[in-house]
């Protein structure tokens, strides 16, 4: 018998058993949170020194392009959340239109710095349906979601 194949047919278990000690240092790391690297990549690392994980960069992360999430809750009744984000100051608008085309509330209109931003939509005085709400950042092509209030 060779001694791992003895150590495989002597293996006891339970608490007291083949129990190995905690060692004073962790042995792994975590890698650090990317920021906006959920949202299709939308990425720019700010600081250029490597953190020795995986060859990734380490820092204060901002998209590098602007971006529209979905509503939440979606359907809704009566309010929902929209959250966007913002790489660069620019003039916003996020407006909400009908299904035939009429606007039915304006939730942000004017300039903006970088960052995150959240808009609640309070739905309470339109009938349930279907809507669509649209981002227009600077000179940028707009982006469009659909929400659906249901009452």
């Amino acid at each position: 018998m060779t001694p791992d194949l003895l150590n495989v047919l002597t293996y006891k278990s339970g608490p007291t058993h083949n129990d190995k000690p905690f060692q004073a240092v962790f042995p792994y790391v975590a890698e650090p949170h990317r920021g906006f690297d959920y949202v299709k990549q939308l990425v720019a690392d700010t600081l250029d020194t490597p953190t020795g994980i995986g060859g990734d960069f380490m820092g204060l992360s901002v998209p590098n392009a602007f971006h529209l999430d979905q509503n939440y809750p979606n359907p809704f009744n009566p309010a929902t959340k929209i959250q966007y984000h913002l790489a660069k100051p620019a003039n916003v608008s996020l407006k909400v239109y009908n299904e035939i085309g009429q606007q039915v509330a304006t939730l942000v209109s004017g300039h903006q710095n970088a960052g995150s931003y959240t808009a609640e939509w309070n739905a309470k005085n339109v009938a349930s349906g279907v809507y669509y709400y649209r981002l227009e950042v600077g000179d940028n092509t707009p982006q469009i979601k659909k929400a659906l209030l249901v009452k």
